[in-house]
């Protein structure tokens, strides 16, 4: 099997570096699989990363030895760990699969020294992509907490896209967007419905 691309946002480059600065390692071999990760990685700001590579707090799909199919979040605080529902950065799977592009393949160890195949399916959502769908997203999704579920964002994105593609029929259809431009400027404050 050939070594896959790997593609990492400065953000999860930092972070594995600082694992790496740890001075205990999570598993046997960490601290290896780190400094390769690094090295082979192609470091990317965060706004250039392609919607299909697994990053930090991405929800990913990913098969394991060509059977079982695994859906998690990709998280690097401990606290952040859900049992079934998260993957922390700092286990095997989750360091072989960080950077991964969908359809890609890699042999990882488990904690126990086997080897498996993992390979990633599908990256459901990966918050850089949402920030470059939904600007204001961008916003909130730092602002929320990191025990939001993974598809908060998606799902207000979702609406505020729905929402601007309902106004901008509207406007279209009435030739203008509000009192304003047609000449009606009666003083009042049309509120936040016009924003």
């Amino acid at each position: 099997m050939s070594t896959p691309t790997i593609t990492l946002t400065a953000k999860d480059y930092a972070v594995l570096e600082a694992l790496l600065g740890n001075s205990r390692e999570a598993f046997a071999g960490a601290a290896m699989l780190i400094r390769r990760k690094l090295h082979a990685a192609v470091p990317v700001f965060a706004d250039d990363i392609a919607g299909d590579v697994a990053t930090i707090n991405s929800r990913i799909r990913y098969r394991i030895n060509a059977g079982r199919v695994e859906e998690r979040t990709i998280v690097a605080a401990a606290h952040e760990s859900i049992l079934g529902i998260t993957l922390q950065l700092n286990s095997p799977r989750g360091l072989a699969l960080l950077g991964l592009s969908a359809g890609q393949s890699v042999v990882s160890l488990r904690e126990d020294g086997a080897e498996e195949v993992l390979t990633l399916d599908a990256v459901l959502y990966q918050p850089e992509a949402e920030r470059r769908i939904d600007p204001v997203a961008a916003i909130i999704a730092d602002a929320m907490p990191a025990s939001a579920p993974p598809n908060a964002v998606s799902h207000l994105s979702a609406f505020r896209l729905r929402r601007a593609g309902q106004s901008l029929g509207q406007a279209n259809s009435h030739g203008h967007h509000n009192g304003h431009e047609s000449g009606h400027d009666n003083g009042d404050d049309p509120g936040p419905s016009a924003a």
